[in-house]
């Protein structure tokens, strides 16, 4: 009998926080760089054994990174420390129904591509970077986003047609059917805003990054001319302040620290601190285009520079959006 090495090593663990995973090596390229992780959704979180969970990480870990390098006609090694996940995969069958339809659905997907599964077992002590990543704390990893009332309130002020491409997200925090994840992410349309053709990708932007990649942002928006929704801490110190606001195209709508505009958008609730948010944020319609700018501003009551100093104090004149109530669109004045 012919023993056929995998062509590709995995590795994934998940706890009761959620599920993490890397990809060790495609071949002789050794990249230990790719890595997964997804927190579990309030229903997982609530009902299900960490058994089922193993599954499901492996389901989502190995899809992910299937789609992420568009692999076909290989082998795949798992490699695993729960032996239940390892005997479901191998033998395509266990004691639950459900979990059984899980792992046959993913071999079936995997067959279509010419793709056989492997599961190995390994120590959990020599699987420590996948273990970690399961187990960082949504704090940790900023993983919230704006409410989904706020954000439907925004989209009907700035955005009419609706939003159609999420940036900046998670598997369990998108905004948009379509986005774009740091991390590998079975759902996620592609991986780093930054790496996209952004001339391939139609519809509106929603811009929602960590702080210290804003800059790179509007350069990068700048360079494929594409106008976006950005949001942005009230922060009148940062270089990219001026350049945000010089490009808007609306006035921005300010988010009151103390309003409740954002939320953790997965089942990981328990033990975990409220979100505090430390300053204003704003959400900017900005655009490249000096001519769409310079039109809104001709449009202004009052100078350019004192409606940036209004923004910096918080002014309702700005645009102030209410805290999100149970109705679909939140109350706002302007």
């Amino acid at each position: 009998m012919t023993v056929v090495q995998p062509h590709l090593w995995i590795a994934k663990d998940a706890s009761q926080i959620g599920a993490g995973g890397i990809v060790l090596n495609i071949g002789t390229q050794v990249l230990r760089e790719h890595l997964m992780q997804l927190f579990w959704d309030e229903r997982t979180t609530a009902e299900a054994h960490i058994n089922e969970k193993e599954i499901i990480a492996s389901a989502e870990m190995i899809i992910a990174t299937v789609r992420r390098y568009d692999l076909y006609n290989l082998v795949i090694g798992m490699l695993d420390d729960n032996i239940v996940s390892i005997t479901y995969y191998n033998k395509q069958g266990g004691r639950h129904r459900y979990l059984w339809r899980t792992v046959c659905a993913v071999t079936r997907w995997l067959l279509r591509r010419n793709i056989i599964l492997v599961g190995i077992y390994i120590k959990s002590k020599s699987n420590f970077i996948s273990d970690h990543q399961s187990r960082v704390t949504a704090q940790a990893c900023h993983n919230w986003r704006v409410k989904r009332a706020t954000f439907r309130a925004i989209e009907a002020l700035r955005c009419d047609e609706g939003f159609d491409v999420d940036c900046f997200a998670a598997a369990r925090n998108n905004q948009t059917a379509f986005y774009f994840a740091y991390y590998l992410d079975p759902y996620a349309a592609g991986h780093n805003f930054f790496a996209q053709d952004l001339r391939a990708v139609a519809g509106n932007l929603w811009c929602f990054p960590p702080p210290s990649l804003l800059g790179n942002l509007l350069q990068y928006l700048r360079s494929y001319d594409r106008n976006a929704a950005v949001v942005a801490p009230a922060w009148v110190d940062q270089p990219w302040w001026p350049i945000l606001l010089s490009g808007a195209t609306a006035l921005p709508l300010i988010l009151d620290r103390d309003a409740g505009h954002f939320e953790m958008a997965h089942g990981l609730v328990d033990g975990i601190a409220p979100i505090e948010v430390q300053w204003n944020w704003i959400v900017v319609s900005f655009s490249p285009r000096a001519g769409e700018s310079a039109a809104f501003r001709r449009r202004l009551p009052r100078p350019w520079s004192q409606a940036n100093a209004a923004i910096s104090a918080g002014m309702t004149a700005l645009g102030r959006i209410s805290p999100p109530s149970s109705t679909t669109h939140p109350p706002f004045s302007s």
